[in-house]
């Protein structure tokens, strides 16, 4: 029998606001929430500890091994998962342009809840993160960067080499409107990402609709509006 317990679905180009609300929605209702961060779901289920490695190690062979994995997950979600707590799931940027994907919001119906951000936003956040990889990996490596080709890097004879701000926001706002197209635009509810992150009463209400459609409790989360 297919689980019917409640289903919400972040959906963001960037990923700070996501993982920010799913850190606090694990941190306190852990023992009656299931929570999935893809990135890390799709790494388990390739046997790695993160989805950089994914590319570190395999290379080419990565985007086609994440989306299988992908599959996985949305099958995972559509067979009802192994639970009856509800679900918070927050996707990767890609994960909406899976064919399977609508599959999944077909047979499942979550509440899907897209924390929208600017080329601009999403391209400082890109680079933000590539300054972490960098100094987490400590090394040059062929494949370091990968994993944002054709967004903020492209190859290069070394490996990947990042691009001008100018061609990176070309083909950050390009992406953005094919993932519109794909997956973004299935959503409920868009909301500005930025005081998602700022703003303690507009996070409040975030976190309040999201509990609402989980049917849990609001008390126990900091910030939030009763």
């Amino acid at each position: 029998m297919i689980n019917i317990s409640p289903v919400v679905i972040l959906t963001s180009y960037a990923q700070r606001a996501v993982v920010s609300l799913l850190e606090e929605f694990a941190s306190f209702h852990g023992q009656d929430l299931e929570v999935i961060f893809a990135r890390k779901w799709l790494a388990k289920c390739l046997g790695y500890a993160d989805l950089n490695t994914v590319y570190l190690q395999m290379g080419d062979r990565a985007p086609a091994m994440i989306r299988a994995a992908e599959v996985c997950l949305l099958q995972y979600i559509m067979d009802g998962r192994s639970g009856s707590h509800p679900l918070l799931l927050g996707a990767t940027p890609l994960l909406p342009a899976n064919e399977k994907y609508r599959k999944m919001m077909a047979r499942v119906r979550p509440f899907v809840l897209h924390l929208e951000v600017d080329e601009e936003t999403a391209l400082t956040e890109l680079k933000q993160r590539r300054m972490a990889d960098l100094a987490s990996i400590g090394r040059p490596h062929p494949h370091f960067g990968a994993w944002d080709n054709n967004r903020i890097t492209c190859p290069c004879k070394a490996g990947y080499e990042l691009l001008d701000d100018y061609s990176a926001l070309h083909r950050i706002r390009e992406e953005m409107f094919q993932l519109n197209k794909k997956g973004y635009h299935s959503c409920q509810v868009v909301v500005d990402a930025w005081p998602t992150l700022q703003d303690p009463a507009h996070r409040g209400i975030i976190k309040n609709t999201i509990a609402g459609q989980l049917k849990i409790s609001t008390r126990v989360l900091q910030g939030t509006v009763h």
